[in-house]
């Protein structure tokens, strides 16, 4: 394997106990670190390296002026198919055709897995084979084209997410419906007041379509009406409590 490590060449390593991931040979020395013990490189993915001398002169260019490391910028740079980590995901190709390829155990092992589940995560595939065979195995079948490799995007966005109430639609379709309900709130005043404060703040008897929007459950009760009472119009039917993703920042 020696012969084959060259500055650009992706190669893959150990990361913890189960995950392993694609590096990039950023440079070749004889000196040990001295803080923490160096792992083994479990394979070489390639004879001839991914990134020549100018992009990774570039790449460290790219680190340096936008304050974030060369491996992030790598990660960006390189396409999908280029990266083997145990969060990334595997799919069968659909241009394979396996009797015209001789498959070891290992690499059938995978195929019969992948028509099944797919695609599939890495991860599942480190759990049946090993994380060591694993890129001996995915680099075999990636000559061979039997494989697609794909990213796994996790979204780090959490929206943010509030409680609105608004009426139930049959009391906006139907002004004598409402009329009806407001009647019948009159012996219990603490629910009326729901009710009216609401109209005063959304004009739906003006515009029936403000009514969708609602209004946020917070201001309603700012307004001096009781969460247990906008739950008991809500248990009859007369409101309802939604969420609702909203802006994090005020524009």
């Amino acid at each position: 394997m020696e012969e084959f490590v060259a500055v650009g060449c992706r190669i893959v390593v150990p990361f913890g106990k189960t995950k392993i991931l694609t590096a990039i040979i950023h440079g070749i020395h004889e000196s040990p670190p001295k803080n923490y013990e160096a792992k083994y490189i479990l394979d070489i993915l390639e004879e001839t390296p991914s990134i020549n001398e100018h992009q990774l002169t570039f790449f460290e260019w790219l680190a340096d002026y936008y304050l974030c490391t060369l491996g992030e910028v790598i990660q960006a740079a390189l396409p999908s198919g280029l990266k083997i980590n145990t969060s990334s995901y595997i799919q069968r190709s659909p241009y394979f055709e396996e009797e015209d390829h001789v498959l070891s155990i290992e690499e059938q092992l995978v195929m019969q897995q992948l028509a099944v589940d797919k695609p599939i995560e890495l991860a599942k595939l480190g759990d049946l084979l090993g994380q060591t065979s694993l890129s001996k195995v995915l680099k075999a079948l990636s000559d061979k084209e039997a494989i697609l490799l794909i990213d796994h995007i996790k979204e780090k966005f959490i929206p943010k997410i509030k409680k609105f109430v608004r009426l139930s639609q049959y009391l906006v379709d139907s002004e004598m419906a409402l009329e009806t309900v407001i009647n019948q709130l009159e012996k219990k005043p603490r629910q009326q007041e729901v009710l009216m404060a609401y109209l005063r703040s959304v004009p739906v008897l003006e515009d029936s379509k403000a009514n969708q929007d609602g209004l946020e459950l917070n201001e309603l009760v700012s307004q001096g009406c009781s969460a247990s009472s906008i739950k008991t119009l809500e248990s009859h039917s007369i409101l309802e409590i939604f969420d609702k993703e909203v802006p994090r920042f005020a524009t």
